[in-house]
């Protein structure tokens, strides 16, 4: 019951047009990557920042060798 509540809460934001950022914040995710890997298909494509994913899962990996 409370993952459902918090699923509905979730998208309700998106839906609403909130800020990634403010969505991972109000779920308390750890990373924005965690956010985005659960909830990006929910935001409305002509929302969506070109390269978003890439830019974050890019940014997760921090200073580590890409091979």
């Amino acid at each position: 019951m409370f993952h459902a509540l918090r699923h509905f809460f979730a998208t309700t934001l998106i839906t609403n047009h909130a800020e990634p950022q403010d969505v991972q914040r109000q779920l308390r995710h750890k990373t924005m990557r965690i956010t985005l890997e659960t909830y990006v298909h929910w935001w409305p494509k002509r929302d969506r920042p070109r390269g978003i994913v890439g830019n974050v899962l890019r940014s997760a990996l921090g200073g580590q060798d890409q091979a």
